[in-house]
């Protein structure tokens, strides 16, 4: 479990921060910490917590229980005393899965020599509403190919095998038909493609078709009858949308954004925004604000990003940079609410006192500061370091706050806590904390 939640959120690109934000946007808050023990197997998942993580990453909850990135025919451990293949792992997993299943994608099976008419096939499929999982338009640099592979084959409505010479000795054509065979209720259809005698093997009792002697319209025809055949229907058509141009925003990568940013340009901030609204939307619905609040928070901290953009070095962490900034904003609003009185209703625009501060006013507040940053200097060195990293004018993600402050990243979150408790304490000795400093 482990060892699987630590993959799919580094495919997803999110830091253990994200992580953390999104599930509490989703209702279900694990800390940062508790993820990090997961992750290292110290810490045990409840069905609750499974659910929620496989919400936010969005794939099923078997998906984090079984180890994908094994081949498919491998040994899975289910227990200390049960062991199985993959395959079987997954078809146990799945057993109860209704004959009529859940999924509209049609994944394609083919083997590497015969991309070409994969490729075909797929574009008629999409061509006509499809929705088509294929290696070739899907995987990117880096990419789990065998997780990719039993992740698009278990939410599959049907597979395609492109059957030929080559796809018969193809060891990932093998393995990919025998997790779809295993699979209750998922149509496989064979396509022939090349010379072939009569089908053998697991395929053997399967109807097939075959296209690479018939005319291109002919053989469109025929592939869109055998899918609808088995009650697979393509979506609605809702027009082609317009083609985009080269230097479209949303082709642009993230650095390529955060220079744009840097340089005034509009589009990049809108891409941004559409790239991590729902990060930002989820770290601002934890502090449980009125609307109006919640709205205010988000906007001041895409005004923050259009106003700091240029100090963002490091493009990468811009997810953490937005978290931290907009729990900065909330933060602030709580305290500005907290702070707002009822204005009596004898004072007019007259005569209403200046708000600002005056000389002397000024003059304590520094005092006070200066006491605060000296009590600071007398904590332990570790607590010390945190804090001045955490309160600093320039936001850090965790590794860089936990190698400042010479701690795990899973440790931050406890040190902060006894940090500002001894803090408080200090500063009631001095008279400037609360009745209940001693309480935490």
């Amino acid at each position: 479990m482990g060892r699987r939640l630590n993959e799919l959120r580094r495919t997803r690109g999110y830091t253990l921060g994200e992580l953390e934000a999104r599930l509490t946007g989703v209702g279900r808050p694990i800390l940062l910490s508790a993820l990090s023990k997961i992750e290292k197997g110290q810490r045990r998942v409840d069905v609750d917590d499974l659910v929620a993580l496989a919400r936010v990453l969005d794939v099923s909850p078997n998906s984090l229980l079984l180890p994908s990135h094994t081949a498919i025919d491998a040994e899975v451990e289910l227990t200390s005393s049960t062991t199985l293949d993959a395959g079987t792992a997954w078809r146990w997993a799945t057993q109860d899965r209704p004959p009529t299943r859940g999924g509209r994608g049609i994944f394609i099976s083919y083997a590497s020599a015969d991309a070409a008419w994969a490729s075909w096939i797929a574009w008629q499929l999409a061509n006509a509403g499809h929705e088509v999982m294929i290696d070739s338009w899907d995987l990117r640099p880096g990419s789990d190919i065998r997780s990719y592979i039993t992740d698009s084959i278990t939410r599959a409505a049907c597979v395609i095998a492109v059957v030929s010479r080559n796809y018969e000795q193809s060891s990932w054509g093998k393995g990919e038909l025998n997790l779809a065979m295993g699979m209750e209720g998922l149509p496989v259809i064979p396509v022939i493609i090349s010379g072939f005698g009569p089908l053998d093997g697991p395929l053997a009792d399967r109807q097939w078709i075959r296209i690479d002697k018939s005319a291109e319209d002919q053989a469109r025809l025929c592939l869109l009858e055998a899918v609808e055949r088995r009650g697979i229907l393509p979506r609605p058509s809702t027009g082609s949308p317009p083609f985009p141009p080269a230097d479209s925003p949303e082709q642009k990568s993230l650095p390529e954004l955060m220079s744009g940013l840097s340089d005034g340009e509009p589009a990049a901030l809108v891409e941004i925004i559409r790239r991590y609204s729902d990060l930002v939307f989820a770290k601002v619905r934890s502090f449980r604000l009125q609307d109006a609040d919640a709205l205010d928070a988000v906007q001041m901290t895409w005004l923050r990003l259009a106003e700091n953009a240029h100090r963002i070095h490091i493009p990468e962490q811009l997810g953490g940079w937005l978290a931290t900034t907009a729990s900065r904003e909330c933060l602030q609003i709580l305290r500005d609410r907290t702070r707002e009185t009822l204005t009596p209703t004898h004072l007019t625009e007259d005569n209403i006192p200046d708000p600002a501060p005056n000389p002397e006013q000024h003059a304590i507040d520094a005092d006070i500061a200066r006491t605060l940053w000296d009590l600071v200097a007398e904590l332990p060195p570790h607590r010390r370091s945190l804090l001045r990293a955490l309160f600093s004018d320039n936001p850090r993600a965790y590794s860089e706050l936990a190698r400042a402050a010479g701690i795990p990243a899973g440790g931050i979150g406890p040190t902060r806590a006894r940090a500002l408790q001894q803090l408080r304490r200090r500063l009631a000795e001095h008279g400037l904390g609360t009745d209940d400093a001693d309480g935490g």
